[in-house]
């Protein structure tokens, strides 16, 4: 890999192939500038239409042929005599390739009268350019026009479509696109989706008379269609009829398992739902007992009933926690102590005999 060096206006090769790398604002187009000049002055008859300039904006292509033009000037008013002290001027009038002040000068002047014909513009500019001067050579038309906004184009060719194919008496696509409400707006987004993907295939591949063919097919089934019905359209009738009643019987019983799965699923989530519920009652009792508070309200009853139905076993499954479990029988007892009104006493703890009197 060759390594990168100090670019210098003044050494670098103009043949060949040369990459340069800078950042914005480190002189660029002056470094163009300089380098169209080289060409001019050292080049053997090069002129402006013979040097391709090609950038990305219209307002870059402004800048680089005043800057590239003012140069040009610079360096004839310099090599006549004249003009401002130029270092890089300077030292192109002392180099190798130097022709002489009369041939540089002759060789300038050529440019600047040619300068309007110069090959200085956008990258589709160029393109364009090239298709209107080998219009023979390309297949492209004398008038070929460069199109910014590609949206009246694509606009135009769904409108056009749409009249070759929806329109006049012999038009089978018609109930179709009405019936999915196609609409030219329609087709132009469609063209908008797929107008920067060239590689896009269209499947399947219709090939020459193809589509006649389908065409014809369709026609003639829908003729044989037809006849049909006029001749058995009471047979046909009962048919559809039947297959309609057997189609809204499945609708019918779908429709009921449905139903009947909501229904499951929701008496699923209630007895969860439960569950939870007296699961956080017994919690609660068990944190309150062990926060040592006897006072039973409203409330503390509604959970300890709901214990006594665990105890009792006519609750639904729960999850307590292990130290909760050992105490069910005590605290089944408390909630029915406490809904009979009665006040349940906590038996005193043993304490040891006093000792004889003396």
């Amino acid at each position: 890999m060759t390594s990168l060096r100090p670019h210098d206006n003044l050494t670098v090769e103009l043949s060949g192939h040369n990459l340069v790398e800078a950042s914005a604002g480190t002189g660029k187009t002056f470094a163009i500038a300089c380098l169209y000049l080289r060409l001019v002055v050292e080049g053997e008859g090069l002129l402006p239409e013979n040097i391709l300039v090609v950038t990305f904006t219209e307002a870059a292509t402004k800048e680089l042929r005043a800057r590239i033009r003012q140069r040009l000037r610079q360096a004839r008013d310099r090599f006549a005599g004249g003009g401002a002290p130029d270092e890089f001027l300077d030292r192109l009038a002392l180099g190798e390739r130097w022709p002489g002040h009369a041939t540089a000068l002759s060789r300038i002047d050529s440019a600047l009268q040619t300068f309007d014909c110069a090959a200085i513009s956008t990258i589709h500019g160029f393109c364009l350019r090239a298709l209107q001067e080998n219009a023979f050579e390309s297949g492209s038309l004398f008038d070929t026009e460069l199109a910014a906004d590609q949206e009246p184009l694509l606009r135009q060719v769904a409108d056009d479509f749409w009249r070759r194919h929806f329109f006049g008496a012999d038009a089978p696509l018609l109930p179709l696109a009405l019936g999915r409400r196609w609409s030219p707006e329609e087709l132009a987004a469609f063209l908008r989706s797929i107008a920067g993907k060239p590689h896009l295939a269209v499947e399947p591949v219709w090939h020459p008379g193809e589509a006649d063919r389908v065409a014809g097919e369709i026609r003639d089934a829908f003729a044989a269609l037809a006849s049909l019905w006029r001749t058995q359209r009471a047979e046909i009738a009962a048919i559809l009829a039947a297959e309609g009643e057997r189609q809204s019987r499945i609708n019918r019983a779908e429709g009921e398992a449905e139903a009947i799965r909501k229904v499951a699923e929701a008496e699923r989530f209630r007895e969860r739902t439960v569950a939870e519920g007296e699961a956080q009652a017994i919690q609660t009792v068990f944190d309150a007992i062990h926060a040592g508070n006897p006072t039973p309200d409203l409330l503390a009853v509604k959970y300890l009933e709901t214990l006594s139905r665990v105890a009792n076993g006519k609750a639904t499954k729960i999850f307590l926690p292990l130290e909760a479990v050992g105490m069910l029988g005590a605290m089944a007892a408390i909630g029915d102590a406490f809904k009979e009104g009665q006040t349940p006493v906590t038996p005193e703890p043993d304490l040891p005999a006093p000792p004889p009197a003396n």
